[in-house]
């Protein structure tokens, strides 16, 4: 049995519904939609505030109000860094295995 996809909301959503369908009712997707554009304007909001702090569990720099990035950029120069072993692991892999 799936559940509504609504924080807050354990209703169950009826069998007969759509595989795709989230939520439980139409109130409870308007309600879900509407908290959802509430947190992309408050996040916007605090960007600009200069509240905006990098997304990184542990980091805490702050970013400024320009960024519309959720991370630092020694944040994502690590991302980038740990993307590229992995690629050059993999292909290394293929190379030794064939």
């Amino acid at each position: 049995m799936r559940v509504c996809s609504r924080q807050g909301c354990d209703n169950p959503i009826p069998e007969d519904a759509a595989r795709s369908r989230k939520y439980c009712s139409q109130q409870c997707s308007i309600k879900a939609n509407n908290q959802k554009a509430m947190d992309r304007y408050n996040e916007r909001k605090d960007r600009l505030r200069g509240k905006n702090i990098c997304a990184t569990v542990g980091c805490g720099t702050v970013l400024r109000r320009n960024n519309v990035s959720k991370y630092c950029e020694g944040c994502l120069r690590t991302q980038r860094e740990l993307r590229e072993k992995d690629k050059i692991g993999r292909m290394i892999g293929e190379i030794i295995g064939t």
